[in-house]
């Protein structure tokens, strides 16, 4: 959980440092998420709102999409947040702002924090960019070794399509 104490927080700025297991946020369904989250908070206190700039870094622990081989890489992102007294700059559709009372006593950011480690995650994941991958034919790994098939063997699902062409 991410959770920051408001109560008697006087205005003005302060930084603080965190480490967070990723299983306190809830992310079990993504084994990418296993390493320690570092979490900065940066805390910006005014008489009409708190601003919170959250920059978190974990190692993400991914399978290769080309070899099929395990990699960590490290993934970090900035998040700012906006708890606001007021109720009106709320009404937007901006998902960043949030409503606080002035009688709240902590803020709770472990959502906006998931939510953000989520998205974060890369569509391709990928050991190294030049990755050249399996080989079709017996699975060997072409990065760490190579093989004597031939690379133009034709996979026969493809014959009856290949005749409409030569028609």
């Amino acid at each position: 959980m991410l959770r920051l104490r408001i109560a008697g927080l006087p205005i003005g700025q302060f930084t603080e440092q965190r480490q967070l297991p990723a299983s306190g946020l809830d992310l079990s369904a993504w084994p990418e998420f296993s390493s320690p989250i570092m979490v900065q908070l940066q805390v910006d206190k005014t008489a009409e709102a708190i601003v919170v700039d959250v920059n978190w870094e974990t190692g993400a622990h991914y399978v290769c999409d080309r070899c099929a081989e395990p990699f960590v890489r490290p993934l970090a992102e900035r998040l700012s947040l906006i708890y606001s007294f007021d109720e009106k700059l709320t009404e937007g559709e901006d998902e960043s702002i949030f409503f606080i009372s002035e009688s709240t006593q902590e803020i709770d950011m472990s959502e906006s924090l998931r939510q953000s480690m989520i998205l974060a995650l890369p569509a391709k994941r990928l050991c190294q960019e030049a990755c050249r991958g399996l080989c079709p034919q017996c699975g060997a790994n072409w990065n760490t070794e190579t093989c004597n098939c031939s690379a133009n063997q034709d996979d026969p699902r493809w014959d009856k399509l290949k005749q409409l062409f030569k028609s």
